[in-house]
Order: structure tokens, then sequence, then C-alpha cells
């Protein structure tokens, strides 16, 4: 019972208290952590472990059974309640109700339709090239939402690919069709093509060219697609 409380219990009092001292944002996903430390905690209650000869007397196994559902029920009625809460879940509470209002009849949904809209255009754009795959460089940190809308995700070469650090050095070389890269300011300053090719997104730094500039809608980075200059045969 003391393995659960040790070990996940510990890391969410950790979030909390780095809440609670304004060092972290309270963003849910910040606390998924509770997910397995609850379910861990209610199969240890509800679990049958031997006692000497003997195993827990059924009348206590049954108490612990219905407390660890009773736990379990609680918790999930709070999260739906919270989920949609505009003050606890910032992000996802407007991203839910996108979800089930594509026509964005709710603020919530307006919201969350409008900041995705540059995204969903930047996929939608490179789909239609009908690449080969590994064609387009680009980073997860701020490019996972375009990889998640394409319907060819394999199209893309992303941070987490082996060869991904190798196409970033010299994407001629590996035979890049395309990078995709967001402005060099704020967040864009973490882009590791960014920080590889400092004048990219201005100039192609010799290596590419403008093929399209996407038009920052709600918010977002205004995202420019370069093909990369192939070596003449």
């Amino acid at each position: 019972m003391l393995a659960p409380w040790a070990v996940f219990g510990g890391i969410l009092t950790f979030e909390l208290l780095a809440y609670f001292r304004g060092q972290t944002a309270s963003w849910l996903r910040y606390y998924v952590i509770a997910v397995p430390f609850v379910i861990l905690v209610g199969a240890t209650m509800a679990a049958a472990r031997p006692d000497g000869a003997r195993r827990r007397p059924k009348a206590g196994r049954l108490v612990l059974t219905g407390a660890a559902l009773v736990m379990a029920v609680a918790g999930l009625l709070t999260s739906l309640s919270m989920i949609h809460d505009h003050e606890l879940a910032r992000e996802e509470a407007a991203q839910l109700e996108a979800v089930f209002d594509s026509r964005g009849a709710t603020p919530g949904s307006r919201l969350a339709l409008k900041r995705l809209r540059t995204e969903r255009e930047v996929a939608s754009y490179v789909d239609s090239l009908q690449l080969p795959r590994g064609s387009v460089l680009i980073d997860m940190a701020l490019g996972f939402e375009i990889v998640t809308h394409s319907r060819h995700p394999t199209r893309f070469v992303v941070t987490s690919d082996r060869d991904f650090q190798e196409s970033l050095a010299d994407p001629v070389v590996f035979r890049l069709g395309y990078i995709l890269v967001p402005p060099r300011e704020r967040q864009g300053l973490l882009d590791a093509i960014n920080r590889a090719h400092p004048s990219l997104y201005q100039d192609g730094a010799g290596i590419a060219t403008l093929e399209k500039e996407f038009e920052n809608v709600g918010n977002r980075p205004n995202w420019r697609l370069y093909k990369v200059n192939q070596p003449e045969p």
C-alpha cells in the first residue's frame, strides 16, 4: 500500500506544492500522474494478499473493494465536472467543446477551432503535395498539431525519428523535399530548425526557397514552408 503513495504520491505532492508556490501553471496535463496513482491504490486495496497460511477475510476484502470502487466513481464524477470548467480546465474545456461542436456555436469551441485553423491549413496543404515518406522536416515542439492533423504523418521527419539530427544538419544530403519552420521569436527560438539554421525562416539560409507562408490565425505563428534546394545532377 505504501508503494503507490511513495512513488506517485510524492510526484503529485511536488507538483501541487510547485503550483501553490507559483512555479508552474495549472494545466491539467501536469497532474495526469493522478490517474495511475488512483488505479494502483484502488487495485492494492481490492487485492487479496496472503497472510501466513490464511487470506484476508472475505468481509474485509469486500469492504476494501467497495472503498476502491467508491474512490474511482467519485474521481470520475469530479473529473467529468472539472473538465468542462473553463477556470479549472483552461485548455481542455475549450478543446472538448470543439470536439462536440465543430460549428463553433459556443465561445469555447470557437476559441479552440480558431486556435488550430492555421495548423489544419498547413497540414492540408502538405497533404495535397502527395509527397513520399520522410519528405518534410519539422520540429514537434511547436509542430505537433500539424503532424497530428495530417492524413499522412509518415511524410514528416519529426524530432523523435532516428535520422532527425542528421537530416537537420544537412537537409540537402538527406534529400529532404521541404522544411516547415515557425518564426524565430518567443517559443520559436526553441525550435530545433531555428537553432540549427538561424536565418532559415528569414531567407532560407542558402539551402531552401520559400514555397508558401501561412497567415497567422488566432494568435498562432506564421509557419513558412521552404522547398529544399536540390543539387544539380
